[in-house]
């Protein structure tokens, strides 16, 4: 099962979804076990909720995203995103040309982004002309 994690800037998790929106500074996904990849209404509401905090300046996604919709649902969601992000890691996650495409849009709004880490997935050439 596939968790979401949400931090205060002293490592501290956050439960309350207004306390979440808040006060995150960062938000890890993790895998309780290895039975399956996140759902797409998972995502979505995860989505939602990271697009509404307020001081996120780091996400973490390894190894659990295995579909561009998901990554759609996740980096789309309504509204602006609002927070410095700084730190964007998503190893190991199967993203491909169409998964860099579906987070482009996002990652060019970010003006604070300072670490991107796309390490073995297979974007390819065409992935890296699109984040050029």
């Amino acid at each position: 099962m596939m968790t979401c994690h949400y931090h205060d800037d002293k490592g501290f998790s956050l439960e309350a979804e207004t306390e979440i929106m808040s006060h995150a500074v960062k938000v890890t996904f993790t895998f309780d076990d290895d039975d399956d990849f996140c759902d797409e209404l998972f995502v979505e509401t995860n989505g939602y909720i990271i697009s509404q905090c307020k001081i996120l300046e780091e996400i973490v996604l390894h190894g659990c995203l295995n579909d561009d919709i998901l990554l759609s649902a996740l980096f789309q969601a309504e509204g602006p995103y609002k927070f410095p992000l700084k730190t964007l890691s998503m190893s190991e996650n199967d993203i491909g040309p169409a998964g860099v495409a579906a987070i482009c849009p996002f990652l060019k709004s970010r003006e604070d982004l300072i670490h991107l880490n796309l390490e073995c997935n297979g974007i390819g050439d065409e992935g890296a002309q699109l984040l050029a």
